[in-house]
């Protein structure tokens, strides 16, 4: 077997070129069709299509002959060859929670972000740890988690001048069973978060799910039990606004 960099792609619409190679990527027909909008009247067009062959394809003289047809009837214009059979494709999940341990100096601390593949989760605590770390640093593993829910530091809470020195904080994992009392139902939730102890993380996440129902014009009451709370080594939680700017970003070159 080859690895990609003996792999040749050229697009092509010369027969001879395709002849006993592989399909880049699915070939697809595509066309528009028009149609009357009931509603008023007006003509809406819709783009159209149906896959001929799937990615990986071996480009023999029966496939080269179809493609031929459908060339010469101009539903395609050109296609991607290569050299190597690729059938498999390489897709996002959907946002959750990875764990991303860095080393720098033989000291490793773990971030807390989310991610949609072990190669996002590199790139967005890259990205994140460039701007937050002095020297080199390197990666050491990366880990995808059951969490639901990051909380990130609020470093803009303004300090207690009651409290004569600054408070601990420790992360922890939090298992929470939440009730939606006004809708009667009840939902078990984990999260990830600071605080100075178990109680003050419960009255945090009470705040945090509170505010999220708040954003979704949503008013509901709730009530909370600690299912299980233990501490984890974190050095730090990525906020989701940091890590959503690569999905958006992502969403746009797709």
């Amino acid at each position: 077997m080859q690895t990609k960099f003996s792999e040749t792609v050229i697009t092509t619409n010369d027969l001879k070129e395709m002849q006993d190679k592989y399909l880049a990527e699915r070939l697809l027909r595509k066309w528009n069709e028009d149609f009357i909008d009931e509603d008023n009247g007006d003509v809406v067009t819709i783009e159209r299509n149906e896959v001929i062959f799937e990615k990986g394809t071996f480009l023999d003289s029966n496939s080269l002959a179809e493609i031929n047809f459908f060339l010469q009837s101009g539903a395609i214009e050109n296609i991607k060859v290569s050299n190597q059979p690729r059938n498999g494709t390489l897709v996002s999940d959907h946002a959750t929670v990875y764990v991303v341990t860095a080393e720098k100096l033989r000291k490793k601390t773990n971030y807390y972000l989310y991610a949609k593949s072990s190669s996002n989760a590199i790139e967005i605590a890259t990205d994140f740890l460039e701007q937050m770390i002095v020297g080199s640093f390197s990666f050491s593993s990366v880990k995808k988690l059951p969490y639901s829910n990051l909380i990130p530091p609020n470093d803009d809470q303004e300090l207690d001048e009651t409290v004569p020195e600054p408070v601990e904080k420790y992360f922890y994992a939090i298992e929470m069973e939440v009730k939606y009392i006004d809708d009667d139902y009840d939902v078990v939730q984990s999260f990830i978060l600071q605080a100075t102890n178990v109680e003050d993380a419960k009255n945090t996440i009470e705040s945090f799910i509170v505010s999220k129902l708040s954003e979704d014009n949503k008013d509901a009451t709730i009530a909370t039990a600690i299912i299980s709370a233990k501490q984890i080594n974190c050095e730090n939680v990525i906020d989701y606004k940091f890590s959503a700017e690569y999905f958006e970003h992502q969403k746009e070159v797709e």
